[in-house]
């Protein structure tokens, strides 16, 4: 038995004479920016050993608006779009975002946003939804409806996480997503996707972080106006110890200042504000004081004890009375400090 066998051009599909063969809207695509750069906009990052897995480490980064396939349909046709990660899923971020492999230590999120009538304006991150049956992609905008000429634009947003120990090292620039689109239920791959390529940046750990023993939050207690004996008078009650430590792999040495918003050292020093609460106390202030002596604001002073790898200092806080009249309520406030190091 003879048969004619006819090509449908690019399509790939053979039909038999005489029997019956679908009806297919043909296209004719190109993608007119291939590759589409994403830079960032630092080039250098730092990182903490104590941050944990997962954690975000820089980004989110944003490519700019950048056009996707163009294509003439022969007929009516449904399509989607969408984003797809070029590196293998490694982890999830407390958010449910999916985290790829970027490079040693380092791994990356990534989130799309389409720009075509009817398609949402927000970006929306790979997370295991809305895929088409892998852990890489995400269709972003489902079932829009085409005739004739599909033109469209879409950006990528990437945001680097903490995956491991990170060695410190230069991460090339990489390809590290792909816009997508989907014909009916099958993916559009004729021609090859626009591709994101990730510029470089360098991440190098921290050579010193803060110790995990320093005083993040400290509790006064509760006091009353008769615990005071007048403007400047500190309630003993509540005196509690605030440490700040540095923890390094290699320390020459180290000094820090203290800062936040606080009171005219003419009138109540060392002392700072309250802050502007509802219900809040009036008439008091939060004292820091080193070695009993109050400390001066906006000042680098040394630490108390420097080695070779951490630094420490000690310092007291408490309740002083900065006017002649109390009235209760909650009394808050904020000690800010920038750390020098060598």
């Amino acid at each position: 038995m003879i048969y004619d066998i006819i090509y449908a051009g690019r399509m790939g599909i053979v039909c038999v004479l005489l029997s019956i063969c679908p009806a297919y809207a043909k296209a004719a695509c190109t993608s007119p920016e291939p590759e589409i750069m994403l830079t960032p906009d630092i080039h250098l990052v730092e990182i903490s050993e104590q941050l944990p897995l997962m954690t975000p480490i820089a980004g989110p980064f944003y490519s700019g608006l950048a056009q996707g396939y163009h294509c003439i349909f022969a007929g009516e046709t449904t399509v989607s779009f969408g984003i797809a990660a070029f590196g293998e899923k490694i982890g999830t971020t407390s958010e449910g975002h999916s985290v790829f492999y970027l490079s040693e230590g380092v791994g990356y999120s990534l989130g799309g946003k389409i720009d075509y009538p009817g398609c949402p304006t927000d970006t929306f991150y790979i997370d295991g939804s809305n895929s088409q049956g892998t852990d890489i992609d995400k269709i972003i905008c489902r079932d829009r409806r085409v005739k004739g000429e599909l033109r469209y634009r879409g950006r990528v947003a990437v945001t680097l996480h903490k995956t491991g120990v990170i060695p410190g090292n230069e991460i090339p620039s990489v390809q590290v997503a792909k816009l997508t689109l989907m014909k009916r239920e099958d993916w559009y791959s004729v021609i090859r996707e626009p591709y994101v390529n990730f510029s470089g940046v360098k991440i190098r750990r921290r050579s010193c972080d803060i110790d995990i023993a320093t005083t993040r939050e400290v509790g006064l207690g509760s006091v009353s106006r008769t615990d005071f004996s007048g403007k400047g008078s500190v309630a003993q009650d509540s005196v509690r110890e605030v440490i700040i430590g540095l923890q390094c792999s290699n320390l020459n040495g180290a000094d820090i200042m203290l800062q936040g918003m606080h009171f005219d050292a003419g009138n109540v020093p060392g002392a700072l504000k309250l802050n502007r609460i509802k219900n809040g106390a009036k008439g008091i202030g939060i004292r820091i004081t080193r070695q009993g002596t109050p400390v001066i604001f906006n000042e680098y002073i040394p630490f108390d004890r420097v080695t070779a790898q951490s630094a420490q200092i000690r310092l007291q806080a408490a309740f002083v009375q900065t006017r002649d009249i109390i009235d209760p309520g909650v009394a808050e406030a904020v000690l800010h400090y920038t750390i020098r190091y060598l």
